[in-house]
């Protein structure tokens, strides 16, 4: 499973973010947006698809993804971000802000029970007009009862600096 903000997602998205050094109020209703420059997933060694080390040790990529997200404020301080297709709940912090969200699959199979957990933890530090943080993923998977194999955990962590576009206005056609 990739990332919740993959490289390829990242490329599609805005990144609204709230300028907490500045004078005006930033209350529900209210956005701002920055665009954003994401380098390439740092994927654990332990999650399924991370290749072979030797192999991943070799490769180089400069490039970096183009992306937005959208922060907006909504009632009893509770700020989200909205990434084109899901939208995670956060606060405030000290430098900036932090939003996170979780999807929890539990199957039951005879005398197995298998749980997927992935968590999203959105981390970014706002000084004046720029932004940078990160967007690490968990994925947890436990298996209980007879037949399972190792439980594991992985990890996946995209770092991004941006800047706080002028102007813009949201609009929605229904």
């Amino acid at each position: 499973m990739k990332s919740f903000f993959s490289r390829r997602f990242l490329s599609a998205l805005t990144l609204v973010g709230v300028g907490l050094t500045t004078s005006c109020a930033f209350g529900p209703g209210d956005y701002k947006v920055y665009t954003i420059a994401v380098a390439a997933e740092v994927v654990d060694p332990a999650c399924p698809d991370a290749g072979d080390p030797e192999d991943v040790a070799m490769d180089v990529d400069t490039y970096l993804a183009s992306g937005t997200y959208y922060v907006f404020a909504g009632p009893e301080d509770i700020f989200y971000l909205d990434n084109g297709v899901a939208v995670l709940e956060g606060m405030t912090t000290d430098g900036g802000f932090e939003f996170s969200g979780q999807s929890v699959d539990v199957e039951v199979n005879g005398p197995q029970t298998t749980t997927s957990e992935t968590r999203t933890l959105v981390t970014f530090n706002v000084d004046g007009k720029a932004v940078s943080g990160t967007a690490v993923t968990t994925i947890s998977y436990s298996c209980t009862g007879d037949g399972c194999g190792d439980n594991t955990t992985c990890t996946r962590t995209s770092p991004f600096v941006g800047s706080e576009i002028d102007g813009v206005d949201i609009e929605h056609q229904i």
